[in-house]
């Protein structure tokens, strides 16, 4: 893992969590202007897609979105800054033990009719996303948030808290931790944009937006076009998973 720097004119469309949604990630981005011959995304205008992470788990077709985003990424038309669902994925797909769990279960059997070097290059794929991205010195991508002191930063420290956040200690009456208190220390001139979080809306605070707005939970899929600042989302299908907390908003 590593910070990607990206310095570009071109305008960009920043995605949250796909968590396999595949039938709305193609809707979103034909949305957005996207063609998809042959099944690989190509910006218009030299666009460039960023995905905020989590493409697995939970949804119904992860090996095609990982298909789908891996085809972008070698064209250097999308980065995607690493998730902890991806992370898991990858570490089971390299043999490490991990919970099977929170959807990753259902990832496992959708890569079974994979081929095995499929299932490698999806490994090596996630291996080599980055923690963060810094587009043009001013807007910052990366899955959970990042706080200031990190954002030029690539360490252990670094890389655990982009993939999973951290928690105030408490917990809430769902018994979950509270997140993203990081978001009101925020004081730089960075636009941080992440996800991780459901939320019901994609909302500015402080200068940080989170874009993850639930598709999988029966939510929908959102982008944040940048320099715009406009916000595209298209409604999930349906629910393909339930979550014990309900969305969370400001």
């Amino acid at each position: 893992m590593s910070v990607f720097r990206l310095h570009s004119n071109a305008g960009l469309d920043v995605i949250g969590d796909v968590h396999g949604c595949i039938d709305e990630l193609i809707e979103l981005l034909a949305l957005l202007g996207h063609a998809l011959p042959d099944g690989v995304s190509r910006p218009p205008s030299e666009r460039v897609v960023v995905f905020v992470g989590d493409l697995c788990d939970r949804g119904p077709d992860t090996p095609a979105v990982f298909r789908l985003v891996q085809a972008m990424c070698d064209e250097q038309r999308a980065v995607c800054v690493r998730g902890n669902h991806d992370h898991k994925l990858m570490r089971w797909l390299q043999g490490r033990k991990v919970s099977i769990a929170q959807g990753l279960e259902l990832s496992i059997k959708q890569m079974e009719p994979m081929e095995e070097h499929e299932r490698q290059g999806v490994m090596e794929f996630i291996d080599s996303m980055p923690t963060h991205c810094i587009v043009n010195d001013n807007v910052v991508i990366a899955h959970a948030g990042i706080e200031d002191w990190m954002i030029d930063r690539d360490d252990t420290a670094v890389r655990a808290f982009t993939m999973f956040g951290t928690t105030d200690g408490e917990v809430d009456e769902f018994g979950l931790p509270n997140r993203r208190e990081w978001i009101h220390r925020h004081e730089t001139e960075h636009r941080i944009v992440y996800g991780h979080t459901p939320v019901l809306s994609a909302e500015w605070f402080n200068n940080t937006i989170d874009i993850d707005t639930g598709c999988v939970f029966g939510g929908s899929l959102t982008a944040l076009r940048y320099p715009e600042m406009d916000l595209i989302s298209v409604p999930a299908r349906m629910t393909y998973a339930t979550r014990r907390r309900p969305f969370m908003d400001f």
